[in-house]
């Protein structure tokens, strides 16, 4: 039977990934909290209702039953589906007991220190509840401004709320313009002046949310309402204010933040721009955030280019992108012959440069793929998430068909346009992995199913394909191997079970077998993984425990592998090595009668890594293999990077990256032969300097496969591809 080529296989994984997110079980349409903001996010911490400490980022969902502390930041959260949105104060510690679910239940939040705002939506299509409760009140509200603090003290500067003493049980209407302190003697209204309003909402002013956009809100007010008959007594009912907090003042001039006046506009407005300050210009502000250029040198197998680049960003809501504009040449920036032909891709053709219809199109739309630097939505774990652009240490699964790949290994010497993308919900999760959609025939392809199937026990089904493992073969010496059209098509099933879920220490326990099928001259090699009595060869097993302790992120793991099985083919060196592989394993099917002759692997891998007091990153895997003959040092591999945050060296602020990744690396060392620079290493670096707020000066080292002229790849006298580097010195503007 003839396999589907390469263009139906993609066309099918894309087909399933559409129909599996389709049918997915999301929970977006769920009641839930969505923190759309926060000064510093780093500086908050968010729990879920079993006490786990969540990773906090902008766009994380938070359920209900999780708890909140911003400590030293403000937060801003968007209450979904209603719209309505939350103003937290710094220093503040409050929960989302409950939410409402369509017309069942009502939605509870409690302030348990600190003060918040909220912003409550007025729907006509269905009856929202929500219950905020302080330390000895409750709130009843509907479609309300208002501001409630820990120690019992409401202001509503828009509606009605029925606030109720739990002491009690007395309950009073408070309505626009008004405020009761439910510790006081006397639980009784008090007027509020509008600089006394402007105080109570002074450090819960919204920066992203906009309370006109919250339904039954197109004109907040903050009314100014005359003042009450015994204003003196509104003062003794209200607490003594605090001075300005770091929040309440200007960025630019210290003095405390504008207050809005009745009718012209909502707190959010309050901005040093639209008061007329100077050093933020609103048009400014907007080319801030978008433009991007950097000007430098960049030299690859010993050639050295003149780089002119520009990377226009851009944010909607949770989708962010940015575009990769360069132009590279070598002496003259006008003449396009003279520009820097990635992979000997002319990127800015077009498909002008192809003659067959099919070329065109693939080289058009390829070209056009290569201008996206990178196109998110969301982030990974979220319900729906996406990535196009370069990736690092990208899994599928736990691991066993794809570890720590990377489709960047030769970047900026030659750019890939990858996918990463996943769908997750209560009982089924979904991820896809693309190496280049710029070539999508050509490329690295992979997915995963995983379904609940009681409790926390998950089942996931993965596949993987190389469409086109020949691509990197010498031509001379191994035509053979080419004329042959190899694929390869890699299949696992999975097991995990979450054993222990809590803030200080994660332990999730899993197993997993894989296998592979090479696919030769479009017939699937079967008996690569079954033998003449449907016996299972050539396939991999494993076993081990992953999770954190504290502020190490671990993962120990038994490996058996039969025949030529290797545990995560795909990893950080394959794109180099895949000439390698696909020789081995073409002259493995070439030799099956023999094959039971291959003495089986076994192997640990281990991989940790951790941030140190939020100053640098450190990790370090690898994996230890040996047969019955002893320790196989050809096939080990080690990983390793280190990343040191900005601002944390005093003075020069310099900061960056490197990473390190070899196949082999006991076999190089025993022979003498390690080198940063081969074709079973991956190396990277990165060190900035920050210059000033609008300049960086950066120096970038990679490994790479030495190319000539046209882009071909340049081979040694083994038929592999010759090993190089890049260096690429670039100063980099933004505003």
């Amino acid at each position: 039977m003839k396999f589907p080529n390469k263009l139906v296989l993609t066309g099918l994984l894309f087909a399933l990934s559409l129909f599996f997110i389709q049918a997915q079980d999301l929970t977006s349409g769920d009641p839930r909290g969505v923190l759309v903001y926060a000064d510093d996010e780093t500086a908050m911490t968010v729990t879920d209702g079993a006490g786990n400490l969540l990773d906090v980022y902008l766009g994380m969902d938070i359920p209900a039953g999780s708890s909140l502390r911003t400590g030293a930041t403000s937060a801003e959260l968007r209450l979904e589906p209603s719209g309505s949105i939350l103003k937290i104060a710094r220093e503040t510690l409050m929960s989302i007991d409950t939410l409402q679910k369509g017309s069942v239940g009502s939605s509870n939040i409690s302030v348990k220190n600190g003060k918040i705002r909220a912003v409550i939506a007025r729907l006509t299509d269905r009856e929202d509840r929500y219950s905020f409760f302080s330390r000895n009140t409750i709130c009843g509200i509907r479609g309300t401004d208002f501001v409630l603090s820990a120690d019992d003290v409401l202001a509503v500067a828009d509606g009605a709320v029925d606030f109720t003493r739990t002491a009690t049980e007395e309950t009073l209407r408070v309505t626009t313009g008004n405020m009761v302190n439910g510790a006081a003697e006397i639980f009784a209204l008090s007027r509020l002046t509008q600089d006394e309003m402007n105080r109570f909402y002074s450090n819960v002013q919204f920066v992203q949310l906009n309370p006109a956009d919250v339904p039954g809100h197109a004109a907040p007010v903050v009314e100014a309402e005359p003042a009450a008959e015994e204003p003196e007594a509104a003062a003794a009912e209200a607490p003594e204010e605090e001075p300005a907090s770091e929040e309440t003042m200007s960025s630019d001039t210290g003095a405390p933040a504008a207050e809005t006046a009745a009718g012209e506009g909502d707190p959010q407005d309050a901005s040093p721009a639209l008061n007329g300050e100077p050093g933020d210009d609103p048009l400014m502000r907007i080319l801030g955030g978008v433009l991007a250029m950097e000007v430098g040198s960049f030299s690859v197998d010993g050639v050295t280019y003149s780089k002119l680049l520009f990377q226009p960003t851009f944010q909607a809501g949770r989708l962010e992108a940015s575009l990769y504009l360069p132009f590279i040449y070598n002496q003259n920036l006008f003449d396009p012959d003279d520009w820097y032909k990635p992979a000997g891709n002319n990127e800015w053709s077009f498909g002008t440069d192809q003659d067959d219809t099919l070329d065109i199109l693939s080289d058009a739309f390829g070209d056009l793929f290569l201008k996206i630097r990178y196109l998110k939505w969301g982030r990974q774990r979220d319900p729906f998430y996406f990535a196009f652009g370069n990736y690092n240490g990208v899994n599928l699964g736990h691991g066993i068909l794809m570890n720590d790949y990377n489709n960047n290994s030769e970047f900026p010497a030659v750019r890939k346009v990858g996918l990463n993308l996943g769908a997750y919900g209560e009982r089924r999760d979904f991820e896809l992995v693309g190496e280049d959609f710029s070539r999508p025939l050509n490329q690295v392809i992979g997915t995963r199913l995983a379904f609940k199937l009681f409790g926390p026990l998950s089942l996931g089904f993965s596949a993987a394909a190389d469409l086109d493992p020949a691509q990197d073969l010498d031509p001379d010496m191994d035509q053979s191997f080419i004329d042959r059209d190899p694929m390869l098509v890699n299949f696992a099933l999975d097991l995990d079970f979450p054993l222990i879920e809590r803030p200080a220490l994660t332990m999730l326990f899993y197993t997993d077998v894989a296998s592979m099928f090479p696919i030769v001259d479009g017939d699937p090699c079967t008996e690569y993984f079954l033998d003449d009595d449907s016996f299972p060869r050539n396939y991999g097993a494993s076993a081990g425990v992953m999770g954190n302790l504290l502020i190490l992120d671990y993962k120990l793991e038994y490996q058996y592998a039969d025949g030529v099985f290797y545990h995560g083919f795909y990893n950080s060196t394959y794109d180099k090595m895949r000439g390698e592989r696909i020789k081995e394993i073409l002259t493995y099917v070439d030799n099956i009668d023999t094959a039971d002759e291959v003495d089986p692997r076994q192997g640990i891998y281990g991989k940790a890594g951790m941030t140190l007091a939020q100053i640098l990153y450190f990790s370090a895997g690898y994996n230890w293999l040996w047969t019955s003959e002893g320790f196989e040092p050809e096939n080990d591999y080690l990983q390793m990077s280190l990343s040191l945050k900005p601002n944390v060296i005093p003075v020069i602020g310099v900061y960056g990256t490197i990473g390190y990744a070899r196949t082999g690396f006991a076999d190089a060392v025993g022979r003498g032969g390690l080198s940063f620079i081969d074709e079973k290493t991956t190396f990277s670096g990165e060190v900035v300097y920050p210059v000033s707020d609008y300049l960086n000066i950066a120096l970038v080292l990679a490994s790479a496969l030495e190319r000539d002229t046209s882009g071909d790849l340049v081979y040694d006298s083994k038929g592999n591809p010759d090993a190089t580097y890049s260096v690429s010195l670039d100063v980099r503007l933004h505003y």
